[in-house]
């Protein structure tokens, strides 16, 4: 990240980013240990449920972390670009998940302006680390195409029990940031309106799974087993009913498309 793109973040920004650069090597342990990576992959795949991808499908990632979304994803696409303002998860992301269609970014999305526009943008906890998100979403909907798709999954607020939880591991996890922000999902949709696009839908996602995605628990073999049941129990909820039950849910998930005019 150069200089100028740097001064670009505010303090909250800059605190962001610094712990990311110092937690790195904690933050590749999720997606190492099979435990904890199969509950990612999940949130990963029911996120982009109602997304549509085919083998011309330019794909965008804003804060892909170590790149492992390139592991996770079962979609086509032509290309995918992963930016992140973290250089040591950026470095990461090119020793473990390096492949021809796949690049990886070391940028600030303020200021990231590509050649060529995406089909698909999507992020994964990330909005809610910027202190403009509705400023970002306006500018993340620029680097659509026509008709394109912007998904997002947020940390959800509406389950007092899971606040509890959340707050008891600021106090006990030292690579968790201790001013977390939660949405709404009416906030969520909102915020989607706002920036223009249309056809929003606003859903639940992670009831049991959630926990196993953010922590590296052992032991490994059972904690496997149960990230296995705690993703069958989310899918079996999410087949049920997904929408009454979304505010129950560890996440909200976004899902919004800009104008094909």
């Amino acid at each position: 990240m150069d200089s100028k793109t740097a001064h670009s973040l505010t303090e909250h920004e800059k605190k962001d980013k610094a712990l990311f650069d110092a937690i790195s090597p904690k933050y590749l342990e999720k997606d190492l240990a099979p435990q904890c990576s199969i509950a990612r992959k999940h949130r990963l795949l029911s996120s982009l449920k109602n997304v549509s991808f085919d083998h011309t499908s330019r794909v965008l990632e804003v804060g892909c972390g170590a790149g492992f979304s390139v592991k996770y994803l079962d979609k086509p696409y032509s290309a995918y670009v992963g930016v992140d303002y973290s250089q040591g998860l950026i470095d990461y992301a090119n020793q473990y998940n390096s492949k021809p269609k796949a690049q990886f970014i070391c940028a600030n999305i303020k200021e990231y302006q590509p050649e060529e526009k995406f089909d698909v943008i999507f992020m994964i906890g990330v909005l809610h680390h910027f202190d403009d998100m509705k400023g970002i979403l306006s500018h993340i909907v620029t680097l659509l195409k026509p008709g394109g798709v912007v998904v997002a999954n947020e940390p959800q607020s509406s389950n007092p029990l899971i606040q509890g939880l959340r707050t008891l591991r600021t106090k006990l996890d030292k690579s968790y940031s201790d001013d977390q922000v939660q949405l709404l999902p009416e906030n969520l949709k909102e915020l989607y309106e706002a920036v223009g696009l249309k056809e929003v839908q606003v859903l639940g996602q992670g009831y049991f799974s959630t926990p196993f995605a953010e922590v590296v628990l052992r032991p490994k073999w059972i904690i496997k087993v149960l990230s296995m049941g705690s993703i069958g129990l989310d899918n079996y909820i999410q087949r049920v009913d997904w929408t009454s039950l979304r505010k129950i849910a560890w996440n909200v998930v976004g899902v919004g498309f800009k104008s094909k005019i």
